[in-house]
């Protein structure tokens, strides 16, 4: 008798678990489908409205800062970082503590 109750109880653990996974997989689809049905509605819109305009939701692309390293392509990060890059050596310890002050705020900003 406690044997048939255990093998009742796995398969109704079992049974349980499926339809767990059934309504999972059910909400997962409904999510899909409702965000692929915005983005298309977005797409819609983005059509229409002027291409100059950056969209408020979207966040824009920053161009990378490239540090000095010890790669073969120094010269070109170096190039393309622009006026980005501050020699260390040339400043003086005061004035990097500055920067790094000024840096820090920004980024909590």
């Amino acid at each position: 008798m406690r044997e048939e109750l255990k093998q009742v109880d796995k398969e109704d653990k079992l049974l349980e678990r499926q339809r767990l996974r059934e309504k999972r997989i059910k909400k997962k689809m409904k999510l899909k489908k409702r965000q692929r049905e915005e983005e298309d509605g977005e797409e819609e819109d983005d059509l229409s409205g002027s291409e100059g305009e950056p969209d408020a939701k979207r966040k824009r692309k920053r161009s990378k800062i490239y540090f000095h390293s010890d790669s073969d392509d120094s010269e070109k990060e170096e190039d393309k970082a622009g006026s980005a890059s501050i020699n260390a050596e040339s400043i003086s310890l005061a004035e990097q503590e500055e920067l790094a002050l000024k840096l820090l705020n920004s980024i909590h900003s």
